[in-house]
């Protein structure tokens, strides 16, 4: 089919094809999670190759001490964009990919279940069937989650917003908030009734379910204006 060569314009953004290489997760940078040499050359290396659009895996937006002290897996130092002191290194490297008239945006997400925290505590959805993901695999046993607290989702909005911000100010086309991926990351957690079983306003109902996400893509909007291009990834299979 043609049509797939052809540009496409989304909310301003405008795409030479509408070829695009997805979210990797595995993507080279310093022990500190900034941009390096490696980084750059490894997304050139997908510039080169002709998409119009890329899109990186998840840049980590929570610092380190922001993590659960008791999640069942501490996450290595990935992407990071959680201080201003990583926008330098992005700006550098979307320029340059830029240089291959290529758009580039930036996928953020906050952890989940699998990181010990999740809309309701575990087990899912009950001990008849519960849940048995790879880290309780790993550890042999089902590993305990905790029900998030609403003061505690109030500072994971805010910092996916401070995170917006930075996205748009290094220079990113566009960003995506994750919602995909079941206990993989909150958003998705809460969108999913395996997950979610709250009573309170964030639970139930579709529309209770989709709150959370709502609320941060409010956050994000105002921290990038009316103007930028917000993308939404979730799984449609429940």
């Amino acid at each position: 089919n043609r049509k797939i060569l052809e540009p496409i314009e989304i909310k301003g953004m405008k795409l030479k094809n509408r070829v695009g290489f997805a979210p990797w997760l595995g993507m080279p940078v310093a022990p500190d999670g900034s941009v390096n040499s490696e980084t750059i050359r490894w997304f050139e290396e997908r510039a080169k190759g002709g998409v119009g659009f890329i899109m990186t895996g998840t840049i980590d937006s929570l610092p380190p001490d922001a993590y659960l002290m008791n999640a069942p897996v501490r996450p290595e130092t990935g992407a990071s964009i959680y201080d201003d002191k990583y926008i330098p290194g992005w700006a550098e490297l979307i320029e340059l990919i830029h240089s291959y008239d290529v758009k580039i945006g930036a996928q953020l997400a906050a952890p989940g279940p699998m990181m010990g925290e999740g809309p309701s505590s575990s087990p899912f959805p009950n001990e008849q069937s519960a849940r048995f993901g790879i880290f309780d695999l790993m550890a042999g046993t089902i590993l305990p989650v905790e029900e998030i607290s609403i003061k505690r989702m109030e500072t994971i909005k805010s910092y996916l917003a401070a995170a917006a911000g930075r996205v748009k100010k290094a220079g990113f086309d566009c960003l995506e908030l994750h919602c995909g991926h079941g206990g993989a990351n909150l958003h998705a957690s809460f969108l999913s009734p395996y997950y979610n079983r709250r009573t309170d306003k964030y639970g139930g109902s579709w529309e209770n379910r989709a709150r959370f996400i709502v609320e941060t893509i409010e956050g994000i909007r105002k921290a990038v204006g009316d103007g930028y291009p917000i993308f939404v990834r979730f799984s449609a299979d429940e």
